[in-house]
């Protein structure tokens, strides 16, 4: 609840011209999106730029189209009676976040992406650190999600808000 918190109110306070904004909002579309479905970080990582699917006459239902891995057929026999949840109808706020991105991404021209979040935007945007990797910037990865999270904690919560791993555990780890 306190990151849930903290990065509710970042959200509110940073100026949406400011780099940071730019920069965190792949956190907030991640927390936003994983509290309504549970994605592994690279199934969010994965998600397609063109990711909403609208039915209904007038669009009025949003769907959020999840990258889900094939099964392979030895595995197949025990999930055939499992639901494996490739589409979700998603509420208008996380439509407009979803929007909202790749209208914030859009002077950076990244239309080549075959991610929803851009990496070239993430590396344009990187706040006090360099990344020498010598890959594609058409995909954003889940090390870069894992930078992502570790740069907010140093950067926006233990700068910002003062607090440490001690007072917040990083997301899906334990105190020190």
């Amino acid at each position: 609840l306190k990151f849930s918190n903290i990065l509710e109110h970042f959200f509110d306070n940073v100026d949406k011209s400011d780099e940071k904004y730019i920069r965190y909002l792949p956190l907030l579309l991640w927390w936003k999106i994983t509290t309504i479905i549970p994605l592994r970080p690279f199934e969010f990582c994965a998600i397609e730029p063109n990711c909403l699917i609208y039915e209904g006459e007038e669009r009025e239902k949003c769907y959020l189209k999840l990258p889900r891995l094939k099964i392979a057929k030895k595995k197949k026999k025990y999930l055939d009676k499992k639901q494996i949840v490739d589409k979700i109808r998603i509420p208008s706020n996380i439509e407009s976040l979803i929007n909202e991105y790749k209208d914030a991404i859009k002077d950076f021209n990244h239309t080549n992406r075959k991610t929803l979040i851009s990496r070239l935007v993430y590396e344009k945007t990187n706040l006090g650190g360099s990344h020498n990797l010598k890959r594609d910037n058409s995909t954003f990865l889940t090390p870069d999600l894992a930078s992502l999270i570790n740069a907010f904690y140093s950067q926006i919560i233990k700068n910002i808000y003062g607090l440490t791993s001690t007072h917040l555990p990083p997301v899906g780890r334990k105190s020190k």
